[in-house]
């Protein structure tokens, strides 16, 4: 793309992708044709990750939990995981076994012990998806944004407890997914469970969520993220 002014706006830069909308503030990158297109998208996200730093007081995000759903295999503890040199993500509680992938966000109990946590109020939130409990642990950052991987009933339980919340689904093929958790090592009856599953429920979270990132690369994908993040701000 071609481009008379030494320095474009991000709206300029990114919109062709439609990914920004009327309302992103414009930070300005400034353009040299030495650059590659990776080069590029650096300098997006760290300007973009500046504004977004520069505004942690913006009372309107104080607090809110910002919700990643997608069926499984769909990149949610991916998208997390890059999240979080930026943003507070918020710590879940399972009963689940522990997987490869996981991170350092997930805490793995017996059902006994997730059951008297949530009671004591240390667990925000208790949902069952097939056999296994996920619950969000209390600890909400003062400082604005958290970031948590979630599900339609962890949402619809934040709502009811007004909590101020945004939920994103991430709209990857369900071939896309099953792909990706063979690549992860899960065994072919989980893969069929976690599906079926996430069919039954894939309609009702996309429409339950305010954002949609439509499926690409996890690169595409984790940008389409802080474009919303951005717009939060904005």
């Amino acid at each position: 793309m071609s481009v008379s002014p030494k320095c474009l706006s991000l709206k300029q830069f990114w919109g062709s992708e439609g990914l920004i909308g009327n309302q992103m503030t414009e930070l300005e990158i400034a353009l040299n044709s030495k650059l590659s297109r990776s080069e590029k998208k650096e300098m997006f996200y760290k300007d973009t990750l500046r504004f977004l730093m520069a505004n942690r007081s913006k009372e309107g995000v104080k607090n809110m939990i910002v919700l990643i759903l997608g069926l499984a295999g769909s990149g949610k503890t991916t998208i997390c995981r890059l999240l979080q040199k930026d943003f507070k993500v918020i710590t879940i509680y399972t009963t689940r076994k522990r997987r490869i992938d996981d991170g350092t966000n997930y805490i793995f109990i017996n059902e006994k012990d997730f059951s008297s946590l949530y009671k004591q109020n240390e667990i925000l939130t208790k949902a069952r998806i097939g056999n296994d409990l996920y619950g969000l642990k209390n600890e909400l950052a003062e400082c604005k944004i958290n970031i948590a991987v979630s599900d339609i009933f962890t949402l619809r339980q934040l709502r009811r407890k007004k909590i101020k919340c945004v939920a994103m689904y991430l709209d990857v093929p369900i071939e896309e997914c099953e792909r990706r958790l063979v690549l992860r090592g899960d065994d072919s009856m989980q893969i069929s469970k976690k599906l079926a599953l996430g069919k039954k429920w894939c309609e009702k979270e996309k429409n339950q969520c305010s954002y949609t990132i439509m499926s690409g690369s996890v690169d595409e994908e984790y940008k389409q993220v802080l474009c919303i993040l951005h717009r939060l701000y904005d």
